[in-house]
């Protein structure tokens, strides 16, 4: 059995969010906080957040799923100074105050496209967050990636077509192969994810994982003007994936909201499965 709190929180007491937890703790888990994806609210893509947390609650695992200011039901931070950066970093830095606040353990940061970023750098700064899942969050490109994107750019249809009315072929593929690929939009309410320089990604990296941080990347088809092969993340940081500490996972079939109900409950299980692995519980004892 689970018990599902709503909660005000965070400097301005601005911030709404949901804990999600076990009748029964159970010490040696971590607890879980979902950074919203997108412009989209606590609940996630799909009810992602929602079925996913529900899930953990089930192995014991506690979480907060809340909205950053200006989303769902949470005020926005007009009154504060600095930028949309600033203010989601302070709201993150809330929820982790929060979940720190009402578990006795570690923290695993999970998020979806800008909220994989987003956690991405929460992990990076505070050394109580020990894991973090990203999905489909901003990737280095490879030669591989490139060489495909050129590939299928060139047996489109599209390109042919063009041809067929005098357009240049080299120039409808590299359109092609470019489009989309030095950004992803913008809303005045997301802040702005622009990808880290690889030498900076890679120390980051190697930050964490030597403070034992575990990582689990998983990249969908998507979002293939960002990633489109399995071992892009390998190809771009060769000494860092070792199955483990840091795990790579790549479905080409999976769309980057995960509304196929068979996709979404694959995904679940394959988080539900790494966090298990990754921590054991020492006892259960009645939740407070």
């Amino acid at each position: 059995m689970i018990a599902e709190k709503p909660l005000v929180f965070g400097r301005s007491d601005s911030l709404v969010g949901v804990w999600c937890a076990p009748v029964e703790r159970r010490p040696g888990m971590p607890a879980v906080v979902f950074i919203n994806a997108g412009i989209i609210h606590r609940v996630g893509p799909n009810r992602l957040h929602v079925n996913l947390a529900r899930t953990l609650a089930a192995a014991g695992v506690p979480s907060l799923r809340f909205d950053l200011s200006g989303l769902g039901d949470s005020l926005a931070a007009r009154d504060e100074r600095g930028s949309i950066l600033d203010w989601v970093k302070r709201d993150v830095d809330d929820a982790l105050d929060l979940a720190a606040s009402l578990h006795d353990g570690g923290i695993v940061v999970i998020g979806l496209c800008s909220g994989a970023d987003n956690a991405f750098h929460a992990a990076t700064r505070d050394p109580r967050v020990v894991g973090a899942v990203l999905l489909d969050p901003n990737a280095q490109r490879t030669r591989g990636f490139y060489l495909r994107r050129y590939v299928r750019a060139a047996a489109s249809w599209k390109t042919w077509r063009s041809v067929m009315t005098g357009a240049p072929i080299a120039r409808r593929i590299a359109r092609l192969a470019g489009a989309r690929a030095n950004g992803d939009g913008a809303s005045p309410f997301l802040a702005p994810t622009t990808l880290m320089p690889k030498e900076q990604m890679r120390a980051e990296l190697e930050r964490m994982l030597g403070r034992g941080v575990r990582l689990l990347y998983i990249f969908t088809g998507g979002l293939s003007f960002r990633y489109n092969y399995g071992g892009q993340f390998a190809d771009a940081f060769p000494k860092l994936v070792d199955g483990r500490t840091l795990r790579v996972k790549y479905y080409g079939d999976w769309d980057h909201t995960f509304s196929d109900p068979q996709s979404q409950a694959r995904l679940i299980a394959l988080i539900d499965g790494w966090v298990r692995e990754n921590w054991k519980a020492t006892e259960t004892v009645p939740a407070a």
